[in-house]
């Protein structure tokens, strides 16, 4: 893994529904579902070795980075 901190970054989910992990993978168990254009709060971020980036948005809650729109 890859770690970086980009705390507060604020975004919107991109997908009808886009799965919450546990952790920063598809390997995860799904925690929950956010519908399309949801506000986050990105606090954290973590890249795998297959190279995906995902964001975390809470304690042990994780997206998929590319269905999220950065506000700039």
């Amino acid at each position: 893994w890859i770690w970086q901190n980009i705390m507060n970054k604020i975004g919107f989910t991109i997908p009808t529904s886009l799965n919450v992990r546990s952790g920063p993978s598809r390997q995860y168990t799904v925690v929950d579902r956010l519908k399309f254009n949801t506000q986050i709060t990105i606090i954290d971020e973590a890249q795998e070795e297959s190279g995906y980036t995902w964001y975390s948005i809470g304690s042990s809650r994780w997206v998929e980075a590319g269905f999220v729109k950065l506000m700039p």
